[in-house]
């Protein structure tokens, strides 16, 4: 249970850090707003998403 918190934390920092590098070079409706449902706030979540899913199948291979 520790292992997969541990992989679901590297995925949503990881996240974070790609989503801020690439988030001026996004258009402005792709840009997460604070405090708003938007376009940034899903790819934030898919970018995390991916992240998670490679370290998933990188343990398990």
């Amino acid at each position: 249970m520790l292992r997969r918190f541990l992989k679901a934390l590297a995925a949503v920092l990881a996240g974070a850090a790609i989503y801020w590098v690439l988030r001026p070079h996004l258009p402005v409706a792709a840009q997460h707003q604070i405090f708003h449902e938007d376009l940034g706030l899903l790819i934030y979540g898919l970018i995390s998403a991916a992240i998670y899913g490679l370290l998933y199948w990188l343990d398990r291979r």
